[in-house]
């Protein structure tokens, strides 16, 4: 038992791709979709074929924290390896197999697992017409209880599928939210939601003040939602201020924070051009703090890793 990359020949892959969900012990089989991800990650195994296997095999995956792992795959699979048009193709089945899970599952854990990857992925009008019938209590889960915070993600999610209806919604989520701190947060991060770029660019402006970082959990979330993927194209204007921060991020910030800002920045990207941005930056400082540069590079590691992706 080790840990670490094992490089799988041909015939393992196959193997596994095949006949991996039906391994009894947990733990290989929590392993063997690991290295199977590696593999993925190393241009040794194409994107589309590990997503139809992970896709083949959530419905028979028992354990919980194997599901949530092949969930993530598939969601990075997803959001971050494919283009636009294979994303298209690829949502419909994978809407309605996560629907179907939400509905089958017995157990509210596994219910609420499903339910957050079906409104992350979702693409399809179907999907988000079902997800703002959930937000607006149209028609409620059964079995599955919808909290403040749960609705406000979702709320959340919505205005980006819906910029026609963004106000709306995140105006009657902020009317419907008892908690003040979770109504300061969801104004905060709120014009990062705008469907006005305008807004977006200035939301983005004042970050570059302190005192407008303080909360920084507030700030990784509005910077995740300013790069979400719906928006890459627009926010790839913010990557090279935010890379310019980075220095003043980590004297004015948490110790984590500099980690969470730049992986928050790049984590919806997959463009060429990105991942460009952030070479031309180091190069142009080969005397960059070490430490810094190393998180930079964590941050970006994804990126580099899908830039091929053609849009």
């Amino acid at each position: 038992m080790s840990y670490g990359y094992f490089q799988l020949d041909a015939t393992s892959i196959s193997y596994l791709l095949e006949n991996l969900s039906q391994v009894e012990d947990p733990v290989i089989r929590g392993a063997g979709w690991m290295a199977l991800y590696e593999e993925c990650l190393r241009h040794e195994l194409p994107a589309e074929v590990l997503f139809a296997s992970l896709v083949k095999a959530i419905p028979s995956e028992q354990e919980s924290l194997n599901r949530q792992n092949l969930l993530a795959y598939i969601q990075t699979l997803y959001w971050r390896f494919f283009t636009t048009e294979e994303r298209q193709a690829a949502s419909l089945e994978l809407e309605q197999l996560l629907w179907n899970q939400v509905i089958a599952a017995k157990d509210i854990s596994a219910k609420s697992t499903y339910f957050r990857r079906y409104q992350s992925i979702a693409l399809s009008p179907s999907a988000t017409e079902q997800l703002y019938r959930i937000w607006s209590g149209a028609e409620p889960i059964e079995g599955l209880p919808l909290s403040e915070t749960n609705l406000t993600s979702l709320a959340c999610e919505l205005a980006l599928r819906l910029p026609d209806q963004a106000e709306e919604i995140l105006n009657k989520q902020l009317e419907q939210i008892k908690n003040p701190d979770r109504q300061k947060r969801l104004s905060f991060i709120r014009p990062s939601l705008s469907a006005d770029p305008a807004v977006r660019d200035a939301f983005f402006e004042s970050l570059k003040l302190a005192e407008n970082r303080h909360y920084e959990p507030w700030v990784g979330s509005a910077l995740g939602y300013l790069h979400h993927p719906l928006r890459a194209q627009s926010a790839e204007q913010y990557i090279l201020p935010s890379l310019e921060l980075m220095e003043e991020i980590q004297a004015t910030g948490d110790i984590f924070f500099p980690r969470r800002w730049i992986s928050a920045t790049l984590g919806g990207h997959q463009s060429p051009a990105a991942a460009q941005i952030v070479r031309d930056f180091l190069a142009a400082r080969p005397d960059y703090p070490y430490r810094l540069k190393n998180k930079i590079l964590m941050g970006a590691d994804l990126l580099f890793r899908v830039e091929g992706v053609k849009e």
